[in-house]
């Protein structure tokens, strides 16, 4: 309940602001313009459209964003540990490229660049972005690889700490009864989930998916105790109140950039 009277709160100083994003996809984002005016699938969305140059404009300046800061061709980071004197050893020097060279495949072999992509356009639509960054495996299971979801606006809320810098968020998540049970298990359906996987599989629950820091967590050490974990990660039935999966993570797994 708390948890949901939170996002409630975020919701209501969130509103003025969704009047101003509407009218900006109506206009250069069409694909998107169902923050305020919710749409039918499939349902034309360039009514208010008169002009392409905006478009393009956009997919320009998106499309520019991901070429230079997050290029797939060229290797767009390094790793070093700090230390200058460690830096410098021929030896942790080999070690670093190598394992930054690993982790820029590791990207390139996902759905990273697509979901970056979405996420400039966010960024530079509405002057805010938010995307998620998991393993695809779930916990306890075997090295997956890497998987990315970069969010509609409308549809996560954000908190700062006291740097400014976000800390907190919570997704909302559309699913149906199916896909509910594919996430998490049947054991964590509720009566209602159950009910709908036959008799209404098509029906949706809106799911809220918050990630806060931990009261007392610290990302001093590392551990798999998911209840110890810097972050809290909270999956919540919001029509029913009640509380599908409760986890953690070491580190915050969005990126939330604003302009």
């Amino acid at each position: 309940g708390e948890l949901i009277a939170r996002a409630e709160a975020l919701e209501g100083e969130r509103y003025n602001w969704e009047q101003d994003w509407q009218r900006i996809a109506d206009f250069i984002l069409p694909r998107k313009n169902d923050i305020i005016t919710k749409r039918s699938r499939g349902e034309g969305r360039n009514q208010k459209r008169y002009a392409s140059v905006g478009m393009q404009s956009l997919n320009m300046l998106a499309a520019s964003l991901h070429g230079t800061l997050t290029s797939k061709a060229v290797q767009w980071f390094d790793l070093e540990t700090g230390n200058p004197d460690m830096d410098a050893d021929p030896n942790v020097r080999q070690y670093l490229q190598d394992i930054a060279r690993f982790m820029w495949r590791e990207l390139n072999s996902s759905n990273f660049h697509s979901q970056v992509h979405e996420l400039y356009l966010d960024l530079a639509a509405f002057g805010t972005g938010c995307m998620a960054q998991e393993e695809a495996a779930s916990p306890g299971e075997d090295y997956k690889g890497l998987i990315f979801s970069s969010h509609p606006i409308q549809s996560y809320l954000i908190e700062e700490d006291h740097n400014g810098q976000v800390d907190s968020v919570c997704v909302k998540h559309m699913m149906t009864a199916g896909q509910i049970r594919g996430k998490f298990g049947e054991s964590s359906m509720t009566r209602d989930h159950l009910s709908a996987v036959d008799k209404s599989p098509l029906d949706q629950f809106e799911i809220l998916h918050w990630v806060m820091p931990r009261a007392g967590g610290s990302d001093d050490e590392y551990t798999e105790d998911a209840a110890k974990m810097p972050f809290k990660s909270c999956w919540i039935d919001r029509g029913q109140e009640e509380i599908i999966r409760e986890g953690g993570y070491q580190e915050f797994p969005f990126t939330v950039p604003r302009w």
